[in-house]
């Protein structure tokens, strides 16, 4: 038996032989292969099923709006203008990057007494004439159709303007007195105008801007803020317009503690929930990133990249698929690193999923930049899901 198994020893020998000249053959053979796949990694390339929109389709038909409305104002049809604000404010017709119609036209309509009121140089109350009688157009034309809501909202904000530019810090120091009585005068005047309309029963927010503009101005007023904040978010929840307007009380530390931006954080996710996900917290958080400094310790990083997504998600129209990339980007630009990576993450996923057309209107970066991220997020695009499958897992859980 022991010679049996001497006898195979020398077989043996030649097979492990065999075996390791094969194995270094595949070796030798395999270090190319692997070399070549190195080299052969192409060079990432723009998207190019993402077209950049170069012709603005914004200012065109921001212009468009501009022009219709001068037309109206020219042949002196004010009550028809105002009819067709009321139409766009109940579609909420936008632009593709989210420009209300009804925005672009009040302040159209306003565009007269808004250049004499800048005009005033403040040293006499006489200077303050054509303003006045301008403003008694827009009440003649409110008190001719009270019950219509725009032509009230007109004659209201005809009322701040002069009342802003009546504030006791633009006239002479002998003049304040005066000054500050026409102030109130003129906010009084508006107050009792709006007093008329409840903006959730008329599912206005054009009133609730123009309630939210009376109240910073008039005494008192920024008592209402946080109320008429809730109200106005509630008619029109995805405008950012709105939310950048109501961080600017929040910019001083030294005046709301940072338990009242968690607080009304939270309040902002959960009052739109049922229309924005948690996209409210989005949109409530980022303008207060700019405005307050420290706030981004204040952030929740991963339930911010799940609010923009939702926000891309939930919408029907590019550009707020434009406006949560930009803002997932600017977010990331200003978080430590460590954080910032998780957010390039969902960057390149929304970019690769979602994203249709560029607007580059509604990007804080240069061109260039931005072609440089569809570039990065092109690597994704061959791992990804298909865009029917819920990308929701793929992103990190705000939970």
């Amino acid at each position: 038996m022991v010679s049996s198994i001497l006898g195979t020893i020398p077989a043996m020998i030649a097979i492990l032989g065999i075996a390791f000249v094969l194995l270094g053959l595949m070796i030798f053979r395999r270090a190319p292969v692997v070399a070549e796949t190195k080299l052969s990694v192409p060079t990432p390339k723009a998207v190019p099923s993402i077209p950049f929109e170069e012709n603005d389709p914004d200012l065109r038909e921001i212009q468009l709006i501009k022009q219709g409305v001068a037309q109206f104002m020219v042949h002196n049809e004010w009550t028809a203008l105002a009819d067709q604000i009321a139409e766009w404010e109940a579609e909420l017709a936008a632009t593709p990057g989210g420009t209300r119609y009804h925005d672009v036209a009040v302040k159209v309509a306003l565009s007269g007494i808004q250049a004499l009121v800048d005009r005033i140089p403040h040293e006499s109350f006489d200077d303050l004439s054509d303003a006045e009688a301008e403003l008694s157009h827009f009440l003649e034309t409110h008190q001719a159709r009270p019950e219509h809501h725009v032509l009230a909202i007109l004659a209201a904000r005809a009322h701040i303007l002069l009342g802003e530019t009546c504030h006791a810090g633009y006239w002479p120091e002998d003049m304040e007195r005066v000054a500050w009585r026409k102030m109130a005068k003129h906010y009084m005047a508006a107050g009792e105008i709006l007093s008329a309309y409840d903006p959730l029963a008329l599912m206005s927010p054009l009133l609730g801007e123009t309630m939210y503009l009376h109240a910073l101005g008039a005494p008192g007023g920024t008592r209402r803020l946080p109320g008429i904040f809730e109200d106005w978010i509630e008619l029109d929840p995805s405008n950012p317009s709105i939310y950048a307007l109501h961080a600017t009380q929040f910019a001083d530390p030294e005046d709301i503690p940072d338990e009242v931006i968690l607080r009304d954080a939270e309040f902002a996710m959960s009052r739109t929930e049922e229309i924005l996900g948690f996209g409210g917290y989005a949109l409530f958080f980022l303008p207060i990133l700019e405005l307050r400094p420290g706030a981004d310790a204040l952030l929740d990083a991963e339930l911010l990249a799940e609010a923009l997504q939702d926000l891309a998600s939930n919408s029907a129209t590019q550009s707020d698929v434009n406006w949560a990339a930009n803002s997932l980007h600017a977010v990331s630009e200003q978080l430590p690193e460590e954080v910032a990576l998780s957010l390039k993450d969902t960057l390149f996923m929304l970019i690769a999923q979602k994203l249709k057309v560029v607007y580059p209107r509604l990007w804080d970066i240069s061109t260039e930049q931005i072609e440089t991220l569809l570039e990065e997020a092109s690597i994704l695009a061959d791992i990804l899901p298909e865009e029917d499958e819920n990308l929701d897992d793929l992103l990190p859980s705000a939970a």
